[in-house]
C-alpha cells in the first residue's frame, strides 16, 4: 500500500532511503518510488529532508552521497584555490544516466583522499571538450584532470594528443584512445566487448543459438557488438543466422524498433535478443507483452545497462557495468598520480561488467 504520510512512517521511509544510498552511492527517484511503492512527489520530499540534514547531494533525477569531511576538516579550507587541497577537474558528457553513478564513484574516492572534485558538463564533442577543458584550467588551480572525450568524431585524435601535452596528469574514463599513440595518458574504461560475451555465454548456456542484438547509438554500441560477434564466431556459429539491429531511442524509434525486432525473431527463429539500453528493453518487453509473447518461453532477453532491469515485469537479465567502481578507480588513479609523480608508470585499467541472472533469460 502507498504511504505518504510524514511523522514517524516519513522518518522510517527516509530511513531506508538512506541505507541505500550509502550502499549504492546514488539513487534515483523513478526506482525508489517503484521499489517502496509511494509517489515520485513523495521520493523528491524525502530525499529534499536528507539533503537538509546534510545526509545526501540532490541531484537531477536523484540522489548521489555527500562529500565526507576529512581528517582535518576543522582547518580545511573553504577555497579551492588553497595549497592544502588537491583539486581534480571532472569533465563528462552528462550529470545523469550512465554518468550519474560515475559521479557518486568519483565523489567518495575523492572524499576519502581529502580531494576537491570540480565538476564541468560538456557536449558529445571534441571541441567542446577542450573549450571546458581550457575554461576550467583558466578558472580554478586545478592539479589533475578526469575526462570523457568524445574521441569518434572529426578533431578526437587532435584531442587526444593535446590531452596528452597537457602539463597536469589526465586521466580519460570509459574512454581509450583510437589508435592515437600517447606517452603520459591513462585511462579506466568498463570492457563492454566483454560484457558481449557475458550475455552470449548466458544465452548459449540456456540452449538458444541464434541471439539478436538491439541497441540504440551510444558509446558502447560498437564494443557490445563486437564482443557479441567475436563469441558467435568463437563458438562456430553462423554469422548469417545472426542479426544486430541499430535503432534510433526517440520514443517513436523505441516503439518501431521493438515491432522490427520481434517481426525479424519470428521470420529467423531467433529466440534470444540482448538489448541495450534499458530504456529500450522496456519497449520491448512491453510489446512482447502486448503480442503474447511468453518472456522467456518465446523469446529469451538479456538488457546491456542494469539501470531499472530489475524493476521490468518480468525482471530483465543485465549485463551490469561497475560505473561506480570506474568513477572510483579514476580518482584512486589520477591521486596517486599526483602524490607519487613521475616515478609512477601510466596506468590503464581495464573493468569487467558483471551479470545479473533474472527471470528473462533461464527458462523455469
Amino acid at each position: 500500500m502507498s504511504v505518504d504520510g510524514h511523522g514517524q512512517l516519513a522518518r522510517e521511509r527516509q530511513e531506508r532511503f538512506l541505507r541505500l544510498l550509502r550502499a549504492k552511492g546514488s539513487v534515483a527517484v523513478g526506482a525508489l518510488a517503484a521499489e517502496f511503492d509511494v509517489s515520485e512527489m513523495t521520493v523528491r520530499r524525502d530525499l529534499n529532508a536528507l539533503a537538509a540534514r546534510g545526509l545526501a547531494v540532490r541531484v537531477h533525477g536523484g540522489a548521489t552521497v555527500p562529500d565526507a569531511p576529512g581528517p582535518d576538516a576543522a582547518a580545511s579550507p573553504s577555497d579551492p584555490r588553497d595549497a592544502h587541497y588537491l583539486t581534480i577537474g571532472l569533465v563528462l558528457p552528462g550529470a545523469e544516466y550512465y554518468w550519474s553513478p560515475v559521479i557518486a564513484g568519483a565523489r567518495a574516492a575523492a572524499a576519502r583522499a581529502n580531494v576537491r572534485l570540480i565538476l564541468r558538463i560538456t557536449s558529445y564533442e571534441a571541441r567542446e571538450d577542450r573549450h571546458q577543458v581550457q575554461a576550467l584550467l583558466a578558472s580554478a588551480r586545478v592539479d589533475g584532470l578526469i575526462i570523457a572525450p568524445n574521441l569518434d568524431r572529426e578533431g578526437g585524435g587532435d584531442l587526444v594528443t593535446w590531452l596528452d601535452a597537457l602539463p597536469i596528469p589526465v586521466v580519460l574514463v570509459e574512454r581509450r584512445p583510437p589508435g592515437v599513440p600517447v606517452r603520459r595518458l591513462e585511462w579506466v574504461a568498463t570492457d563492454h566487448a566483454a560484457g558481449g560475451v557475458l550475455a552470449v555465454q548466458h544465452l548459449l548456456a540456456h540452449g538458444h543459438r541464434r541471439i539478436a542484438v538491439c541497441t540504440g547509438p551510444t558509446a558502447t554500441t560498437e564494443d557490445l557488438i563486437q564482443g557479441w560477434q567475436s563469441e558467435l564466431r568463437t563458438r562456430g556459429l553462423d554469422a548469417a543466422e545472426q542479426f544486430a539491429m541499430r535503432v534510433d531511442l526517440t520514443e517513436r524509434g523505441r516503439q518501431e524498433a521493438a515491432a522490427e525486432l520481434l517481426d525479424r525473431c519470428a521470420e529467423t527463429g531467433t529466440t534470444a535478443v540482448i538489448v541495450h539500453p534499458d530504456v529500450l528493453t522496456i519497449t520491448v518487453v512491453q510489446r512482447c507483452l502486448d503480442l503474447g509473447i511468453s518472456i522467456p518461453e518465446d523469446l529469451a532477453i538479456v538488457s546491456y545497462d542494469d539501470e531499472v532491469a530489475a524493476l521490468i515485469d518480468p525482471p530483465v537479465s543485465s549485463v551490469m557495468p561497475l560505473k561506480q567502481d570506474v568513477g572510483r578507480m579514476a580518482v584512486e588513479l589520477i591521486h596517486a598520480r599526483l602524490l607519487e609523480g613521475d616515478r609512477r608508470p601510466p596506468h590503464r585499467l581495464t573493468v569487467m561488467p558483471v551479470l545479473n541472472v533474472r527471470g528473462s533469460s533461464s527458462r523455469r
